[in-house]
């Protein structure tokens, strides 16, 4: 499990910590960054005799149709083994204002809750690879992350051992 929160520069976070909303161009570098991640740990593997079957988890904020696009051609640059699956997980504007409350020691300013919202583009239903999780107040995050793993075990015959 990776947290692309940990692959932002420092200058994105002094500018979530004010309140100021990423642009586009703050963005690409940081996105290039979580593909190149994922690819590192799957090339991690590929040494492997036998290849496992690998499933990595990057939780990250994908929000736009071109940032999932970049993603994509990010990793397949680097492998063309590697394949990605969105899960949006999709909550009532209050239940996210709670859990973003809840969250200590994280450098993005609460207030941004509503330009992220605004940034949303919903995969359609013709984007492949992508999935959605409704959360509810009582899903706990070990439980959606269960939800998750069981769809990809089932999907792709994966465990994801957490």
């Amino acid at each position: 499990m990776l947290s692309a929160d940990d692959l932002h520069s420092n200058e994105n976070r002094e500018k979530m910590r004010r309140g100021e909303a990423l642009t586009d161009k703050d963005r690409f570098p940081w996105l290039d960054a979580c593909a190149e991640q994922v690819a590192r740990v799957c090339g991690e593997k590929e040494d492997m005799d036998p290849k496992p079957a690998l499933a990595v988890v990057l939780a990250c904020s994908a929000l736009k149709l071109s940032y999932r696009e970049r993603l994509r051609m990010s990793a397949s640059k680097v492998s063309t083994s590697i394949l990605l699956e969105f899960v949006l997980l999709s909550a009532s504007q209050e239940l996210l204002k709670e859990r973003l409350r809840a969250r200590r020691d994280h450098f993005m300013n609460p207030s941004l809750l509503q330009s992220q919202l605004n940034t949303l583009e919903l995969p359609s239903e013709g984007e492949l690879h992508c999935r959605t999780v409704k959360l509810t107040k009582q899903l706990s995050v070990e439980q959606v992350s269960d939800q998750i793993a069981q769809f990809l075990s089932i999907e792709y015959g994966l465990h994801l051992p957490y």
